[in-house]
């Protein structure tokens, strides 16, 4: 009889540990995905906004030397080294070579290099600020061409047949009439610096073409950046609007621009044809899962391949803790029920137990009835530090990580509690190691009693989940932060001010908010250019912070207006910091590497302090209204929006 109730109960564990591990294994699977898709997300995005940037950098050098060559003529005074046909413009950091009719330059081709040459910073600091590009040209339609970085090849080898590739050709009147930037398809570098893609402009003097502006950008370049991301479970592969492979995390054959059907079918064993193409759903072909992600605003594709197996493999993984925690707890009610040479079938059972809790990944905790250390596996030895012997009998929060919080302490001792009680216990914490590394563990506590109900153990297991915590944080601080300034953006300063109103409701802490828009920004942006205007934001958020307290917060609501949130602030103390805030933009001298020119700028600021009688959004609205009051009479001042409205106006709260 007893050997029949032996084999109940271990059948029950058996079904138990079947089911716990499909339910596991279920949350193990659908984890995985959300990492897949998370990741795929994240790299199609870095991928946008690099090419993005480089369009928008093309296109600003481009605009400003369109207005150059329109409306100044800059004086030649270069310094030429001739040979033959060919000169060289000689003492600067770009390379200018051309060949020259007649062995004489033109007056005019003498005033396009003249013009072109005053950009040469800028060439400079485009590359710096994109370094994985391989060249930055201007070929102009006067046989020269002025290139970044600096070569030793020679115009007549050069300019020659370079009229005839397909980065001049495609911007040419002839094939662009509407002056678009434009991608080509992949070729082969001329100057030896293997396959790539370019990005071009056209560049007119009036109506006339005049040359184009190109960025290169090696396959190989391109490739490096999808490397980084990828692993054994996941690749990547990016194809063109040419329906070519111009980047994959594994290496390109130089001289093979493989259409995307062709390269996949050759690597990977997939056929495309026979697939329907479905963006931003993860779908099975083969051996792999493969989800289509287009880029948002160039048009690009990124292909994720992700290879099943190892998908499965990592997936199993992720459960094998849970399944040889379980395997361990089934091992030890076994050991309970022998009756036969209890004493040689316990040693040889508890040796069983010892090697699968050691080879767990996820750490593991026996405790009596009364919360005393009955066995820890390695992993959890080697978290604190100590042996088995020094700790086994000791009550567990005395002996573990938790000693060093009080907080944490509390919690384990309240746990088990709740267990002896006949309740589980899940709950992610925050554990440190022995060289005081935090981790994050997902903590498990619950008890194995007998067949009366009687509590024999309380098994604790953790499995740690510090790399899925650090990607999500990381993905939330990014929707939540402006790119260009690197402070809040609005949907981060929605949140602050949330909680400033929750704090309002708790403890009625009062509180500001000040909306600043820069006064005649564009005028700026015009006569200096966008990157120029970029870095006075940039500048801006500093300065505002600087003049602010350490406890208010800034950020960028959009375009050149930001919000400031003055925390335990009345209306009046507001009006105050505001205006010196006001005061210390007017007097503070802007500067920039890009120009030789002092910039001076000036806010206009509307003022609101919060009324519990408005949500706040209407707060914002009023802050806002009181903003515009300012712009349109005479800008740089503060405007209360109390006092534009009158202290005995009433605001009718429908209205806003």
């Amino acid at each position: 009889m007893k050997c029949n109730n032996k084999c109940l109960v271990n059948m029950i564990l058996i079904i138990l540990l079947i089911i716990a591990s499909v339910i596991q294994l279920n949350s193990a699977y659908v984890q995985e995905m959300s990492e897949i898709n998370l990741r795929s997300v994240y790299i199609s995005r870095n991928l946008d906004e690099l090419l993005v940037s480089s369009i928008q950098q093309l296109e600003l050098l481009g605009s400003q030397i369109t207005g150059i060559m329109s409306d100044h003529q800059y004086a030649y005074k270069e310094n030429l080294y001739k040979e033959g046909e060919n000169y060289e413009v000689l003492g600067k950091s770009v390379s200018l070579i051309g060949i020259a009719e007649n062995k004489e330059l033109k007056q005019e081709v003498k005033d396009e290099i003249a013009n072109i040459l005053t950009f040469e910073a800028s060439f400079v600091k485009i590359k710096q600020n994109l370094a994985n590009i391989e060249w930055l040209y201007y070929l102009s339609q006067n046989n020269f061409i002025t290139i970044y970085p600096k070569t030793t090849h020679k115009a007549n080898t050069i300019i020659p047949v370079t009229y005839d590739f397909e980065f001049f050709q495609i911007v040419s009147p002839q094939m662009d009439p509407n002056k678009h930037v434009k991608f080509t398809k992949v070729y082969e570098d001329q100057l030896g610096k293997g396959s790539m893609i370019t990005i071009s402009m056209p560049i007119y003097k009036k109506d006339q073409f005049i040359g184009a502006l190109s960025i290169d950008y090696t396959l190989e370049g391109l490739s490096d950046l999808l490397k980084f991301e990828s692993n054994e479970m996941m690749n990547y592969v990016l194809i063109n609007e040419y329906d070519q492979v111009i980047a994959t995390s594994n290496n390109i054959v130089e001289g093979k621009y493989q259409e995307t059907d062709a390269y996949l079918n050759s690597k990977y064993g997939i056929d495309l044809k026979e697939v329907e193409r479905r963006k931003h759903e993860l779908f099975t072909n083969g051996d792999y899962y493969i989800m289509i992600i287009p880029l948002a605003d160039v048009p690009f594709e990124v292909y994720v391949i992700v290879n099943r197996m190892t998908f499965y493999i990592t997936v199993l993984s992720k459960i094998l803790p849970i399944i040889i925690s379980l395997l361990g707890i089934i091992i030890i009610l076994s050991l309970y029920f022998k009756t036969i040479n209890i004493n040689d079938s316990l040693e040889k059972s508890e040796r069983k137990f010892k090697y699968v809790f050691d080879q767990s990944a996820a750490y593991a905790v026996i405790l009596d009835s009364s919360g005393n250390i009955v066995y820890a596996n390695q992993q959890a030895l080697n978290m604190i530090g100590r042996n088995i012997e020094d700790i086994r009998g000791q009550y567990f929060s005395n002996a573990m990580w938790w000693a060093y919080s009080l907080d944490l302490n509390l919690f384990i001792d309240e746990a088990i509690k709740e267990v002896i009680n006949g309740f589980s216990i899940k709950k992610d914490v925050i554990l440190r190691d022995i060289h005081k590394k935090e981790h994050v563990y997902t903590l498990s506590m619950f008890g194995i009693r007998d067949d009366f109900g009687n509590l024999d153990y309380i098994a604790t297991t953790g499995n740690e989940i510090t790399d899925r915590i650090e990607m999500e944080s990381k993905l939330e601080g990014l929707s939540k932060t402006d790119l260009l300034t690197q402070t809040f953006n609005r949907r981060g300063m929605y949140e602050i001010l949330d909680q400033s109103v929750n704090l309002y409701k708790r403890k009625q802490t009062p509180f500001v908010i000040l909306i600043c828009d820069i006064d005649f920004f564009k005028n700026v942006n015009d006569m200096y250019g966008h990157m120029v205007g970029d870095e006075i934001l940039s500048g801006l958020v500093l300065l505002l912070k600087k003049s602010a307290r350490p406890y208010d917060v800034v950020g960028r609501w959009g375009g050149e207006e930001f919000t400031i949130l003055l925390q335990d602030t009345t209306e009046e103390e507001g009006v105050i910091v505001a205006e010196r805030i006001r005061r210390a933009v007017s007097q503070h001298p802007f500067k920039s590497d890009l120009t030789d020119h002092v910039i001076y700028i000036s806010l206009t600021i509307g003022l609101k302090s919060y009324e519990p009688d408005f949500d706040i959004r209407q707060i914002l609205k009023m802050a806002d209204d009181a903003l515009y009051h300012g712009k349109k009479n005479g800008r740089n001042q503060v405007v209360n929006y109390v006092s534009m409205i009158g202290k005995t106006d009433a605001v009718d709260k429908d209205e806003l």
